[in-house]
């Protein structure tokens, strides 16, 4: 768990800092429903929805993992909210008032942005489990970090030491049951044969949206999982690449049903562009 709240150090950036200190201010101050009360009263794209949206992205680009702790170390400096509030809350305005609502709201649900070919899956099934009884854990190799640029530590199959930077990789796990709900709540009814065909692939490239979340805690430290935005798009947060392009069927990205790949990264590499560098 993270002991100096902010986490501050002389290495960060300035917009770093900055964001560490507002977004601190923030939780000291406010509680959830208040951040809700705040987000709520938003009636157009204005400069306190800009401001937040800019600083949270700056700190989940430097470091999902800092941002995640902030949130899950609940007893340390006397908060009366935690970042995932301020995140929560941010989406009623995208929704609203965002220029590009679809993206935003994926880009601020989202810890990982990037492209990955996957090197390995293990299928695992708990009949036990209440919502996750199918599940397919899946090691990918990060080609391209479009957000997110500090991935936690990986271990690919047969190897004792992690990775490198030259060839770093990530392990997610993608939920056949939540695949399922997640397509219920969209009107899109999928069979387990269909909702399977979604679950990563062995050798197949993807543009990978991925959230991190807790699965329990003790005194000392807290234990996480890494999972699709499932509520992105029409592929539940994992894009299959194919010659080169995505299925885009619900077009997330403005590009068409079919775009390229290429354009896609374009896209989103824009937005977090215009996102980041927001001025008043």
């Amino acid at each position: 768990m993270l002991t100096v709240l902010p986490p501050l150090n002389s290495g960060m950036s300035f917009n770093e800092l900055i964001g560490h200190v507002i977004l601190d201010s923030i939780c000291r101050s406010l509680t959830l429903n208040q951040i809700d009360s705040v987000m709520d009263a938003r009636v157009s794209w204005d400069d306190t929805v800009n401001a937040v949206f800019k600083y949270m992205t700056t700190l989940v680009d430097v470091n999902p993992l800092t941002v995640f702790g902030i949130t899950n170390t609940y007893a340390a400096g006397r908060r009366r909210s935690v970042p995932k509030d301020v995140r929560n809350a941010l989406r009623n305005p995208i929704r609203k008032h965002s220029p590009a609502p679809l993206i935003d709201d994926a880009i601020a649900t989202s810890d990982y942005i990037f492209i990955g070919t996957i090197s390995s899956v293990t299928n695992l099934v708990d009949s036990s489990a209440l919502s996750a009884r199918t599940v397919r854990v899946a090691t990918a190799i990060i080609s391209q970090k479009i957000l997110g640029q500090v991935v936690p530590p990986c271990s690919l199959p047969n190897q004792m030491t992690t990775t490198t930077e030259a060839s770093q990789c990530i392990t997610f796990d993608m939920s056949l049951e939540l695949i399922g709900q997640v397509s219920d709540d969209k009107n899109i009814f999928l069979d387990s044969t269909q909702a399977v065909a979604f679950l990563p692939s062995i050798n197949q490239q993807y543009l990978i949206f991925l959230n991190v979340r807790t699965v329990c805690g003790d005194s000392a430290s807290l234990y996480y999982t890494l999972f699709p935005g499932y509520w992105i798009g029409n592929s539940y947060g994992v894009f299959k690449v194919s010659s080169g392009r995505i299925s885009d069927a619900t077009n997330l990205f403005g590009l068409g049903v079919n775009p390229l790949l290429s354009d896609v990264v374009a896209v989103i590499e824009s937005r977090l562009t215009a996102i980041k560098s927001w001025v008043p």
